[in-house]
């Protein structure tokens, strides 16, 4: 199994003893997870901490304004959505509303923690990107500044015309 580094998660469920059983897996497995019973509550930890994912159990026809308030206040971090009662409406809604996933309760856990891990790999694949994408930009920078150096020096001790650059430059003209 993938190590998870203590990966904070914030399950969000209604129900007491899930909400228990979820937190009490998850940390067994090495996550540092919080936990709460209404999306209000997890609104005000999101505003005040960094998750690495989110768990959001929904209830029916909440689940568009549930999801929508998570991911308007988590600013990026990816939600999976929990349902007991999954509709196919539900769940492509979810999904376009950009849940990272749909899992229908029950639930096995093992496939919660899959989703969690491959959380982590997309993260962990993101970051590698951007910084990549960063060498590249400062290469290509680098490349640039090498080649307009080039070229000034290029024109100036090889062009046919390098004594009017230094007098051009001096403030005289050869002409």
């Amino acid at each position: 199994m993938d190590q998870v580094n203590g990966d904070k998660i914030l399950v969000v469920e209604g129900e007491t003893t899930a909400r228990r059983h979820l937190r009490d897996y998850l940390t067994k497995v090495g996550y540092c997870v919080d936990d709460v019973a209404r999306v209000e509550q997890a609104v005000g930890l999101l505003r005040s901490r960094r998750y690495d994912a989110v768990v959001l159990d929904t209830a029916g026809d909440q689940t568009d304004e549930r999801l929508q308030e998570i991911l308007t206040v988590s600013q990026g971090t990816p939600v999976i959505v929990m349902s007991g009662e999954p509709s196919l409406k539900s769940i492509i809604a979810s999904l376009r509303h950009g849940a990272f996933d749909y899992l229908t309760k029950p639930c096995k856990l093992r496939a919660l923690e899959a989703l969690l891990l491959r959380v982590a790999e997309k993260r962990a694949l993101s970051h590698k990107y951007r910084s990549l994408k960063q060498r590249l930009k400062d290469m290509f920078h680098g490349a640039q500044k090498a080649l307009r150096e080039y070229d000034i020096s290029h024109i100036v001790l090889n062009g046919n015309n390098a004594h009017r650059y230094f007098d051009i430059e001096l403030g005289h003209d050869a002409n």
